[in-house]
């Protein structure tokens, strides 16, 4: 049996969801009567959506459970463990990336609303992974784990090697924060849903 089409109308276009997960937009001209159609093709199977602080954030009430990825920046010393968690983790969650690779050089207004954009997406965020790398210093992610090391939306990752390891080990026993000593050991018990659900 043929899959009816779905028109969704609004001014000046209309949103057609056809068979097979494609989606037609139809371009109407207010002043024509013909009608221009233009084909966009969208994967609506994928789950997750990423977003940077060059995106303006979601609805609170809007998608899939979120997770702010949090911790060192120093992505040349040890890869991109950020897209490394995207990749492993299930896709029923969207996700924070606060990574700004011009964050040394905005100007005053700039870094005032990335810093804003980080507040508001730690506050949005149903869980925030906290990822501390040997070698790096890592201030702001000291500064983010006493803001929410007292929640029960944190999860940490610190090797020994980490120079303030002692401290964040001893901090996150206080408060019975899920502690792992490396992303590896992290995921494999994040991917139980365990401490995501």
């Amino acid at each position: 049996m043929k899959k009816e089409e779905t028109k969704l109308f609004f001014p000046f276009f209309i949103l057609q969801i056809c068979p097979l997960n494609k989606l037609k937009i139809i371009c109407v001209k207010p002043t024509h009567i013909e009608i221009n159609t233009y084909i966009c093709v969208i994967n609506t199977q994928i789950k997750n959506m990423l977003y940077t602080s060059d995106n303006k954030l979601p609805l609170q009430e809007q998608g899939n459970q979120s997770i702010f990825l949090a911790g060192s920046m120093d992505t040349n010393i040890n890869g991109n463990w950020r897209q490394d968690v995207i990749n492993r983790l299930d896709d029923d969650y969207n996700f924070f990336d606060p990574t700004n690779n011009n964050h040394s050089t905005l100007h005053n207004y700039q870094m005032r609303a990335h810093i804003k954009w980080e507040l508001d997406a730690l506050k949005m965020a149903d869980k925030i992974i906290l990822n501390f790398i040997p070698n790096a210093q890592s201030p702001i992610s000291l500064v983010e784990l006493g803001l929410h090391v007292a929640t029960s939306k944190l999860i940490v990752i610190c090797p020994k090697e980490f120079y303030k390891y002692r401290y964040v080990n001893v901090l996150c026993k206080e408060y019975d924060t899920p502690f792992f000593h490396s992303i590896n050991e992290a995921l494999d018990t994040l991917n139980t849903k365990l401490i995501l659900s």
